[in-house]
Parts: C-alpha cells; structure tokens; sequence
C-alpha cells in the first residue's frame, strides 16, 4: 500500500486495507467498528470517573469481540503478503488495474 500504517483508529487502517483486499461485508465492517470503540477504556482505564474496564463489559460482549476479532483475523491473513506485494509493486487497488 505504499504508506506507513500507525495509529489505533481500526476503522481508519480497515478503509485502507479493505481497497487492496477487498471482499468485506457488513459483519465484517461491524466488527471492525464494534472493536474500535472498545479501545478506549481498557487503554485509559481512567476515561470514566467511576469504575474500572472490567466492570463495564458484560459476558456478551467479550464474546462478540472475539468473534469478531477472529473474524477480522482471517480476513487480514487471506489477504496474504504476496498479494500485497503485487499490488504495491502494481500500485493500484486489486480489480483496478
């Protein structure tokens, strides 16, 4: 992709991989997005002014964000380096060139 990749924004780094790797549907998007907002508290545990991170998470949805890790996971590994590196040395998306 040509570009340093840094940050914590999923959803920002997901944009960007998901125009070279294609095939993402909407509970792939989903989980992307899901995962992105529970970030914040167990980085920042002092984000709230009450209580801790594993307080505010119930059984449903640790469950739910390994799936959808998992999820995310597996679409990143078929999207798999050669892959990348024939686009990158192409310089376009896949489907575009």
């Amino acid at each position: 992709m040509g570009k340093p990749a840094f940050g914590h924004n999923l959803v920002a780094l997901f944009n960007d991989l998901v125009n070279y790797c294609g095939n993402a549907g909407d509970r792939l998007r989903f989980c992307v997005g899901y995962l992105d907002k529970m970030y914040i508290m167990p980085r920042y545990p002092d984000a709230f002014i009450e209580g801790v991170p594993f307080e505010r998470y119930t059984r449903e949805e640790t469950v739910e964000a390994l799936n959808c890790a998992s999820l995310i996971i597996n679409w990143v590994r078929g999207c798999s380096p050669c892959r990348l590196d024939d686009v990158i040395r192409r310089g376009a998306p896949r489907g575009s060139a």
